[in-house]
């Protein structure tokens, strides 16, 4: 493949996983939504009500889409950086935000949200909730996402290791099975570490915030960092065995439904649904990035790249919104009062966001001109 080739190629996966994470960042403002319009009912009053409660509690693959992309973008780039240098990026374009949105929060908490919330100002409790992450209940993707910059490279070397073996292993006959052998071990290790996390913390509930440590969502990040490392291999063999592909994905995603509708209608929760959770959360990722994998957004690609510049801005500001509309009076059906708080959450936001980026991108040109 000549060197053009391979970039546009790679354009064109980055194109996938783009449409992906816009993807993301619409499905959790949904959920957040929902979470904040939703009716209390108890199972079966409401069958409307409660097929929508399952489908949000099932499709939970925001989370772990993120930390998987995050790790397959890492693995992507082939540039030459050094390690501080590369957290320094980390810090400026995902933690700052963070802190400067936690602020923002405790503020509105504080001094415009009584009575629902009822915040005593105090520097050290907002110190305590910007380094927990539990001020508001999304920001702590920003305390795990962190966790994994730290760690990327190391995780990046045993994949590249891992990769090697299956090359050697694969010698000259070039068989696909035997090459991913290794890599598939190394996705299965990972995924034991995530269970041992999640085994833990029913053993020991109370010992740290098990859902603020990295263990708890490690499968995801080495799965990532595999995909990414091998980009052009998996993306081949995803659209050449697309059905096969989606298929073996439903298969857990379809399990877990199973279970939660069980437990959810009062038949007992299954002992490892949570270890289930994971598996069907993975499997929905491939679903959905291999039907975004078939985009190409052509003449479209720069405003597309504008949204997704602007989607983690949204995804630090929509609750926010949220609270803000659901403070004043809505409509009493919950389909309109549901589209009004989504709407509300996203237009704005992302309209903000977008205008953010533009701007910050232009002052950053003038900036570099005039250096030069």
């Amino acid at each position: 493949m000549s060197e053009n080739a391979l970039r546009r190629d790679k354009t064109e996966h980055l194109d996938g996983v783009t449409l992906f994470e816009l993807a993301l960042t619409v499905i959790i403002v949904a959920i957040h939504a929902y979470a904040n319009t939703a009716p209390t009912l108890t199972p079966g009053a409401l069958p409307v009500h409660d097929a929508v409660y399952i489908v949000r509690r099932v499709v939970m693959l925001g989370m772990p889409g993120f930390i998987f992309t995050a790790g397959m973008k890492y693995a992507m780039s082939r540039k030459k950086r050094a390690y501080f240098r590369y957290l320094g990026g980390r810090v400026k374009r995902v933690y700052l935000p963070y802190v400067v949105w936690c602020a923002v929060y405790y503020l509105y908490f504080c001094f415009f949200a009584a009575p629902r919330f009822a915040y005593d100002f105090s520097p050290e409790a907002l110190g305590s909730y910007i380094l927990r992450g539990n001020l508001v209940s999304h920001l702590y993707f920003v305390v795990i996402i962190m966790q994994f910059y730290i760690l990327a490279p190391a995780v990046l070397k045993f994949a590249k290791l891992f990769r090697a073996a299956g090359d050697k292993l694969a010698g000259s006959s070039g068989r696909t099975l035997l090459r991913a052998a290794p890599t598939a071990a190394l996705a299965v290790l990972a995924a034991a570490a995530q269970f041992l996390a999640i085994a833990l913390s029913r053993r020991y509930p109370n010992a740290v915030m098990w859902d603020r440590v990295f263990p708890y969502y490690i499968f995801f990040w080495v799965l990532g960092t595999c995909a990414g490392l091998d980009i052009d291999r998996a993306v081949a063999f995803i659209r050449r065995r697309q059905l096969a592909v989606a298929a073996a994905a439903a298969v857990p995603a379809a399990a877990y439904a199973v279970l939660f509708i069980k437990g959810y209608y009062g038949h007992g929760w299954h002992r490892y649904i949570e270890e289930l959770r994971v598996l069907a959360a993975a499997g929905e990722m491939f679903i959905l990035l291999t039907v975004c994998l078939r985009v190409r957004f052509g003449r479209l690609s720069g405003v597309m790249n504008k949204l997704h510049g602007a989607s983690f801005y949204v995804y630090l500001a929509h609750p926010l919104a949220i609270y803000a509309v659901t403070a004043r009076a809505l409509p009493d059906r919950f389909s309109a009062r549901f589209t009004v708080v989504f709407a509300a959450a996203l237009v704005p936001a992302a309209a903000l966001a977008c205008g953010y980026v533009v701007i910050k991108d232009k002052l950053k040109r003038k900036l570099n001109k005039g250096l030069r």
